[in-house]
């Protein structure tokens, strides 16, 4: 579960250099090159340290960040992951980024699904809904998407059902 959700955490995070880049150049200005640390505290608490790479000129603040997570044919959420705090990525860095995450679940082994979603690869039908709210420089910026297709979501940010399930079942 926490690799699960370390993927999709690092795709929420991806979304946030939208305010600070031309479109066209994101990748260029902003990477998350790789996860330093994954710490669990408890069953619904994860610190998460990424390596992250900000080549624009402005700080970027993510305030905050949530990700829910839709079963196929579902009306709600079964799991939900909401960011703790605010991160800061400072401009014309690479270094660790330190971010801490509460996970909600609807119900008592409510991610069990999802797991075995990814473990086998098929993430037909499952959806994922975010809201973030940053801020690069003087500019503002709040990005909300409904139930994306999951599979969409994750190959946004070049993960794909099997590279996922290769990392949640090694």
């Amino acid at each position: 579960m926490k690799r699960i959700l370390i993927r999709l955490l690092l795709a929420g995070l991806s979304l946030l250099p939208l305010t600070a880049c031309n479109v066209d150049r994101l990748a260029e200005c902003i990477r998350i090159e790789g996860v330093e640390r994954v710490r669990t505290q408890g069953f619904t608490r994860l610190q998460l340290v990424l390596r992250v790479a900000n080549e624009t000129g402005r700080n970027l603040r993510l305030k905050e960040a949530t990700l829910a997570f839709y079963p196929p044919e579902a009306s709600e959420a079964i799991a939900t992951a909401v960011l703790a705090e605010p991160v800061v990525v400072h401009r014309r860095t690479t270094g660790a980024v330190d971010t801490r995450w509460r996970v909600e679940y609807a119900r008592a082994l409510a991610w069990m699904p999802l797991l075995r979603a990814l473990e086998g690869g098929t993430l037909d039908g499952w959806r994922v809904s975010l809201r973030l709210k940053g801020r690069s420089g003087l500019v503002s910026a709040n990005i909300s998407e409904e139930r994306v297709p999951l599979s969409l979501f994750l190959r946004t940010f070049g993960i794909d059902s099997t590279s996922v399930a290769n990392t949640v079942n090694p």
